[in-house]
Order: C-alpha cells, then structure tokens, then sequence
C-alpha cells in the first residue's frame, strides 16, 4: 500500500470555492478526500459529480446529523442560505 493510500483529507470548508483549492493543492497526495455535511448542504449532489468527473478524486460522504456541534450549526447555516 502506498503512502497516499492511507490519506484521508477532511473538505470542512463551506463552499466549493475553498474545497478545489484544497483539492487541486493536495489531490496527488492524498488517497481520499471526506465531504461533510457542511459543504454538502451548501453545494449539494452537484459537488460530488464534479469530484468525480471533473476533479477526478475519490470522496466519501459523511452526512451525519449528530457530530461536533460547531459543525451541525455551521451545516444549518447553509440550510437556511439556501444555493449559492
């Protein structure tokens, strides 16, 4: 197994902007990238179609509702935005 296979890298960020900047920094070097509930509710299905084909990386999706409470607030926030 390589190095790269064994990394994991957290997209807690709150929009799409932020998260291909992360991916485009680290996309060699890590295995898989997490999309937590955060960036999902504020990109929606959309992002992962463009994690797939366009960025062309490995995601896992991570929507659980209890977690850290910082992040299940800052996920409500972008609920109540609505799109971008």
């Amino acid at each position: 197994m390589q190095p790269r296979e064994r990394l994991i890298f957290p997209l807690d960020v709150p929009n799409k902007t932020e998260a291909e900047r992360l991916i485009s920094l680290l996309k060699a070097d890590v295995g898989l990238f997490k999309v937590g509930l955060e960036l999902f509710m504020a990109e929606g299905p959309a992002f992962l179609q463009f994690l797939a084909e366009t960025a062309r990386v490995d995601y896992f999706l991570d929507l659980k509702f209890h977690d850290i409470p910082a992040t299940v607030a800052r996920a409500q926030a972008q609920i109540r935005q609505g799109p971008a």
